[in-house]
């Protein structure tokens, strides 16, 4: 990704956070979203290319969710919902799933949101390894 991919997806990322900060104040909101996210990632292209790490993102936030893994610093956890909340608004806004140009923007949001939950996701994933828990479920 060249820097203006990074920094586009970084702009839509951030414009993502509010909404992220509010979605994870809400239970409520919070299972709509899972649902909603949920039915996105039934549609979306080429799970291990370009959108791979969706089902692990995914995974965070519904373990998170359901208060198995809470050790997740607020602000990665922000981070990794304003990604998916993109992801969810792309698909959402074209009829029949994410237009072909709105792969790209989604794959790039979704990328950089990885690159700054990395840590994390890293210490999520090795906690889920240990508990014995399958991934991307």
């Amino acid at each position: 990704m060249n820097r203006q991919s990074k920094k586009v997806a970084r702009e839509h990322l951030e414009g993502k956070l509010h909404e992220a900060r509010e979605t994870l104040q809400s239970p409520d909101r919070l299972e709509r979203f899972l649902d909603r996210l949920a039915g996105t990632m039934k549609v979306i292209p080429d799970e291990n290319g370009w959108f791979a790490h969706v089902p692990d993102l995914a995974s965070l936030v519904r373990d998170f969710a359901d208060k198995k893994f809470v050790e997740i610093p607020a602000p990665t956890l922000f981070i990794i919902v304003a990604a998916l909340s993109y992801l969810v608004s792309s698909y959402e806004a074209a009829p029949g799933g994410i237009p072909a140009a709105g792969h790209a923007d989604a794959a790039a949001v979704v990328a950089v949101g990885w690159q700054l939950a990395e840590l994390d996701m890293d210490r999520y994933l090795e906690w889920k390894e240990k508990a014995g828990r399958p991934f991307a479920d």
